[in-house]
């Protein structure tokens, strides 16, 4: 008798055992927060889950805070965050450093981005109806999204701050409906292949280099409407861009020889022109090179069109450039 209930005791304790360290890994199946209660437990119940694979949706009417995800590292699926009237900002989330889809929307009080200070990659990122944040700040290690980045309906956005180290957008970046922004100069560095900039009453510059650059380029892949003077069409930032010489004056001034090039592309100015740098793009917009020199080595480049931008003190060119 004695020894059927230690046996049986045994086999308790083997199974509470077992049960408790399954519980300490990540949970399966799509993971829903919805009351800050759910956070706090989170850490405690699963104090060995880093990485998540599973659709995580935070929406809550008494979520505050989102400490209890302090260990997570990366989420490879899609991070919803919608719908918390009480969330201010992000800190707990703070050692995350890939999302494979971020979306934040219906935020009211959401007025800081700070707890993303890890995060550098995502393949889409979605911001909307974040009534109090007026920048980016927070995101300033981004510096890539593989697919598609939505910038939309945050009314008290006022510029792109935080996102200067943004340097790969792999398709469309969609800027619309943003009433307060006036700036975004910290995307000039981004390289998207198609632009979305509609609806934003407040903006009139939109005359920065990444946008010059994908006018000169393709003045197709930009949709440009709506927005204020200056900025209400690509014929209008086209005119602010800094083409301050025409054509016809560098075909005098500037020359690019030989073209087609085999190897070494040649850059020649005239006297009245101060030669700045030069850079190569492909027919995507994907920087390959940039120099301070007339003399370009392409010798490694597969055969096929590029774009040779050549900026000088007078303003800067775009030239389409055969590699053979």
């Amino acid at each position: 008798m004695l020894k059927i209930i230690g046996l049986k005791k045994g086999l308790l304790l083997t199974l509470f055992l077992l049960s408790l360290l399954g519980f300490g890994q990540c949970p399966t199946g799509p993971i829903l927060f919805n009351t800050q209660g759910a956070i706090d437990a989170f850490l405690i119940d699963y104090p060995d889950c880093t990485e998540l694979s599973e659709f995580v949706r935070i929406q809550g009417s008494s979520i505050t805070n989102l400490q209890g995800l302090q260990n997570i590292t990366s989420i490879d699926n899609t991070l919803e965050i919608t719908a918390n009237p009480q969330l201010q900002d992000l800190q707990g989330l703070n050692n995350i450093s890939y999302i494979k889809n971020l979306r934040i929307m219906y935020n009211e009080e959401l007025s800081s981005l700070s707890g993303l200070s890890s995060l550098h990659s995502v393949e889409m990122l979605e911001f909307q109806y974040l009534d109090n944040l007026t920048d980016f700040e927070g995101l300033n290690n981004l510096n890539s999204i593989r697919y598609i980045a939505y910038i939309r309906n945050l009314n008290a956005l006022n510029s792109l701050n935080g996102l200067n180290n943004l340097n790969n957008v792999g398709t469309e970046l969609n800027i619309s409906w943003n009433q307060s922004l006036t700036s975004i100069d910290a995307i000039e560095n981004m390289q998207p292949t198609y632009f979305v900039i509609q609806l934003n009453q407040n903006l009139s510059q939109c005359a920065i280099e990444t946008i010059c650059r994908r006018i000169g380029i393709d003045p197709l892949s930009l949709s440009i409407i709506n927005n204020a003077p200056g900025c209400n069409s690509v014929p209008e930032v086209e005119a602010q861009c800094q083409l301050t010489i025409t054509e016809a004056d560098f075909s005098e001034n500037l020359s690019v020889f030989p073209n087609p090039v085999t190897s070494i592309l040649n850059i020649e100015t005239s006297n009245n022109i101060f030669f700045q740098k030069a850079t190569v793009y492909s027919t995507l917009g994907k920087l390959i090179l940039e120099t301070l020199k007339k003399q370009i080595n392409l010798e490694t480049l597969s055969a096929g069109i590029y774009f040779l931008e050549v900026v000088t003190d007078k303003g800067s060119v775009t030239k389409k450039i055969i590699k053979q």
